[in-house]
Parts: C-alpha cells; structure tokens; sequence
C-alpha cells in the first residue's frame, strides 16, 4: 500500500506542468508542517502533511482582498479551534493595509482582532492577540509559501514570532517546519514545481 501510494504520488508529481504564474491572486494555499514519521525514519524523520483548504487556508482574491479562512467543525464553538469571547464562530479574517511587491513576491498585511478568540488547550494565550502582522514571500511561480512570519502582537505590549520553513535548518528545525502549498482547486495548481 505504501509503495503503491509512493508511485502514485511520484506520477502525479512529475506530470505536472512548469508553468510561471504571475503572481499569488485567486489561489488558495493551505497550511503544511512536518508531522514525525513514525514507521520509516531512513530518510527522513519526518512528512509533510498539509490541512485540507478548510482547516486553516490563505485566500488570495485580489491585492485588497486577501483573508485566512478557518474550518467551522459544528455550530458550538467548544468543538472549534477558533471562536471569539462571545461564542461566535471564526470563519473569515480579512487583511488590512496590504501590499504586494511583485518584484520580490512579498504580500504584507494584517489581521486586526476587533474581538478576541478564545484560548484553547491548542491555542493558549490566543486570547490575548489583538494583531497579526505577515509578511509572505512566495516561490519563483507563486505555489508555495516558504518564507517570510507571522508576528502576534499582544496586549501587553509584547510579541510572538512564528517563521515560515520548509527543511532550512537556518531558520528551524525540520519538526518546526510550517509554510503553505497551492491548493489542488487553485487556478494554478499546474505550476506545481520543486
């Protein structure tokens, strides 16, 4: 089952065209990280495992519309990963003061949090974020997101800073890898390169 699944995914992954794209709008990008292989650690301790584009997806429409979508699991909040204080449901965030400069493929923008989310046995301390500041450098052909962070501005005055990595020991560990691929529904999903 495992070699069948390596081939498939080895046919499918050589067979895509290496189109450019020319920028980052009306795709989606779903987040990734490294979760630990736990059967065959020969080469690698650990895969590459993204969300589905519900479960946490960036949404480049235009310039000034870009928003991060969040799965709702069921209408009560205490099953959701993010809810705000008043029990009402996380399903769109809208960036402001963006900006995209196509010649270094950085999109800039943020999120600010006029309620605040509920803390979580996944989350804590999100609860005390009023602002999110990205900065998203993109690949050659605008599929993937390896580079650039997300800073979390808190209440009392200080911040977190979380890098986006894939297998740069200079930023992170490979456990700590989190960026974001094209989404297979994407106009650009093709252009799918190494």
């Amino acid at each position: 089952m495992l070699v069948a699944g390596l081939v498939f995914f080895s046919y499918v992954y050589k067979n895509l065209p290496n189109n450019l794209n020319s920028d980052p709008f009306s795709n989606i990008y779903v987040e990734c990280g490294a979760s630990v292989n736990q059967f065959i650690q020969l080469f690698d301790t650990h895969y590459d495992s993204c969300n589905h584009p519900r479960q946490g997806s960036l949404h480049f429409v235009s310039e000034n519309e870009v928003f991060f979508s969040d799965f709702i699991y069921t209408d009560e909040c205490e099953y959701n990963y993010n809810c705000y204080e008043d029990k009402s449901l996380v399903t769109k965030q809208y960036f402001v003061n963006t900006s995209f400069d196509l010649k270094t493929r950085t999109f800039r923008g943020s999120i600010v949090f006029e309620k605040r989310l509920v803390a979580s046995q996944w989350q804590p301390g999100i609860d005390k974020i009023y602002q999110r500041d990205y900065v998203i450098i993109f690949n050659t052909n605008f599929t993937k997101i390896l580079a650039g962070q997300e800073e979390s501005l808190y209440d009392d005055g200080s911040k977190s800073i979380r890098k986006y990595n894939y297998k740069n020991e200079e930023v992170g560990q490979r456990g700590d890898d989190f960026y974001y691929l094209i989404d297979n529904t994407s106009p650009h999903y093709s252009s799918m390169e190494e």
